[in-house]
């Protein structure tokens, strides 16, 4: 881009000095002609005297031939620009080949490594055990071994058509005595285990009782009449 803008700056300042040298030119004869017409007509007015002083003047001799020997001396003298012009060639102004600067490769700056810096391993605390209290073993309270109840006797009245209570409960090899007091014949029976048979008025009838269990107990001929014996 430099270039090329050095290149139009000269052509344009050519034009311009070629325009100047051709005005120059044109103006000059001009200039040339009328110094020759006055130079003439000063010439004429020196040279013709008063017609009445002046004697008459051969016809062969005229009076321009003095003017065109000042011409040719004033041509002579004066040099026209037109030679001179074209003599002195216009030299074109050499361009200056510029410098390119020559770019230096910048020196990048070598990144100098960070040193890391070292984890400093942390010491993990160590866990102090916790003692955990030991359980001191509650002593079982030893259970007393029961007693095993003893076998008792137990009576039992029939009276009023019902039995004297609607459960009895005894240990195991207990003896139960039934006594009837009514007028009617009763009995005391459980099916697959005892039976009394018809007791009168005043009689009893006793039963032992070997195995643990319920046992349902009614009258054969009034069988409304009902009680429980629970053995253990």
């Amino acid at each position: 881009m430099n270039k090329m803008a050095l290149l139009l700056v000269l052509a344009i300042g050519l034009t311009f000095v070629m325009t100047a040298c051709s005005s120059k030119e044109t103006a000059a004869p001009s200039v040339g002609a009328s110094e020759e017409s006055t130079m003439e007509h000063a010439t004429m007015g020196s040279e013709s005297p008063p017609a009445s002083n002046q004697p008459a003047m051969s016809p062969s001799v005229s009076p321009s031939a003095s003017p065109s020997k000042t011409e040719g001396q004033e041509a002579s003298a004066s040099p026209s620009p037109s030679a001179s012009a074209a003599n002195s060639p216009i030299e074109s102004p050499k361009e200056t080949p510029k410098e390119t600067p020559i770019e230096t490769p910048k020196e990048t700056p070598k990144e100098t490594p960070k040193e890391t810096p070292k984890e400093t391993p942390k010491e993990t605390p160590k866990e102090t055990p916790i003692e955990t209290p030991k359980e001191t073993p509650k002593e079982t309270p030893k259970e007393t071994p029961k007693e095993t109840p003893q076998p008792k006797s137990y009576t039992v009245e029939i009276k009023n058509y019902d039995y004297s209570t609607s459960e009895l409960t005894v240990p195991t090899g207990s003896k139960i005595t039934f006594v009837n007091k009514d007028a009617a014949e009763h009995t005391a029976t459980v099916d697959g285990k005892f039976d009394t048979g018809f007791l009168k008025q005043d009689e009893s009838y006793t039963v032992t009782v070997d195995k643990a269990g319920e046992y349902e107990v009614y009258c054969q001929p009034h069988p409304f009449m009902n009680m429980k014996i629970i053995v253990n």
